[in-house]
């Protein structure tokens, strides 16, 4: 991952700040073993960038391709009724908990 030594300390802060918004988002509205698995797809999709991202954007679509992610495996799962609710949910709970 090809970034200055010097911002490396902040973005990493960051992508764990996110990370932590995302993970307890999920947990809250999916539970636990859902949160367990979107984030191991948010940091698989980390893993296979060849640079760290430069800014809260990009580590928020790290968030929104996870999500996308949970929404087609809890679809799948059978959780259709509440899956709607449930994403909103989740992006009022993830909004806030990021601010």
């Amino acid at each position: 991952m090809n970034q200055p030594a010097h911002t490396r300390p902040r973005l990493i802060a960051s992508a764990e700040r996110e990370l932590s918004a995302f993970f307890s988002a999920v947990a809250e509205l999916f539970g636990p073993e859902e949160a367990r698995l979107a984030s191991k797809d948010w940091l698989q999709r980390l893993a296979t960038m060849q640079s760290l991202p430069a800014s809260p954007c990009q580590l928020r679509l790290l968030s929104i391709n996870a999500s996308v992610k949970l929404a087609e495996r809890v679809s799948s799962a059978g959780f259709k009724p509440s899956v709607n609710a449930g994403l909103r949910g989740l992006r009022r709970k993830y909004a806030a908990r990021y601010r």
